[in-house]
């Protein structure tokens, strides 16, 4: 009932900012920005969303290689899509996180260490896209000037310090076998095997240097994704320009409030695009497309998902 009732909360958030934002713009404006729309740079902006996902999976194949796993590359494809797909209909962005790591244990049959590398894998992510966001910051602290904003990325980064605390500190274990309750005391022996796996990373440099490249790959390209949609509405938009407004966006939709940072990434984008001398309008243009663009993506990993389905009803047939 409780989830239930979370989920609903933020569905409703969800919607009633969406349409703070879509009133602050203008649906007229919106609609014109959108007629408007050079469909070239929208077909270049959809085959570059194509290639964001190539450095999640190469970063979990090195990260699993590291404790020595070799798992297939087009396996692992199909898996982070599926990730992807989940992330996108699950009310949070962090839930295909879990099917990944699910799907990996069955075919290593160590869950503890494929849910490290998952959790790795996204925390050198969140740690690369925090450092671009927080320089993203201060270049911009004169022309930035929204409390909302800047706390946004302050409890981002304050929560990305607490996770990792959570992650490795094995004293938390001791004090929560004190308090609480014995039939509990199995997950937290799960827990102590995934700390155990995690810690394995202190003795593979190269394999989070790896990961923390494939990170700022991905980084890097977001903001290309992100001018390539947004020159869809609106021409000439200086790269650097965007690049100094897109991490912090990026950082806001992380924000737990709303369904998957919808609502949230929107309004960052009405908010920020005009400080680069670009219309509200069209940073809403821009970012509705990056989520159509990115759903049907993200459909991809259902079609997987099904697929994989299909094929494991026809073997128990």
């Amino acid at each position: 009932m409780r989830k239930q009732l979370l989920t609903i909360v933020s569905i409703s958030l969800t919607v009633l900012l969406m349409y703070l934002v879509i009133s602050s713009v203008g649906l007229d404006e919106l609609i014109t920005a959108v007629r408007n729309a050079n469909p070239l740079f929208i077909l270049l902006a959809f085959l570059w969303a194509q290639l964001l996902n190539l450095p999640g999976v190469f970063k979990l194949q090195g990260l699993l290689r590291a404790q020595r796993y070799r798992v297939p590359f087009f396996y692992l494809f199909r898996v982070y899509h599926i990730g992807v797909f989940f992330n996108h209909f699950l009310p949070s962005n962090v839930g295909g996180d879990f099917v990944r790591a699910y799907e990996i244990g069955k075919t290593t049959h160590d869950p503890a260490t494929s849910l490290a590398a998952v959790f790795v894998e996204r925390l050198t992510g969140f740690m690369v896209l925090v450092i671009f966001a927080v320089i993203a910051l201060v270049t911009r602290i004169a022309l930035v000037e929204n409390p909302l904003l800047t706390l946004a990325v302050l409890g981002v980064t304050f929560g990305l310090i607490m996770i990792v605390w959570l992650a490795v500190d094995k004293r938390l274990i001791v004090w929560f076998e004190r308090v609480l309750p014995k039939p509990l005391h199995k997950y937290l022996a799960k827990f102590g095997k995934f700390q155990t796996s995690l810690y394995r990373y202190q003795n593979q440099p190269r394999a989070l240097l790896r990961a923390l490249w494939w990170s700022l790959l991905f980084n890097a390209g977001a903001i290309v994704y992100s001018w390539l949609t947004a020159l869809a509405f609106h021409q000439p938009i200086s790269l650097l320009d965007v690049a100094t407004i897109i991490p912090l966006t990026m950082v806001v939709a992380i924000v737990p409030l709303s369904f998957n940072g919808i609502g949230l990434q929107e309004w960052a984008f009405v908010l920020l695009f005009p400080l680069i001398g670009v219309p509200a309008s069209v940073g809403l243009s821009a970012m509705l497309t990056i989520r159509l663009i990115t759903l049907s993506t993200a459909l991809l990993g259902g079609v997987f998902y099904l697929h994989k389905q299909f094929r494991r009803e026809a073997a128990i047939a």
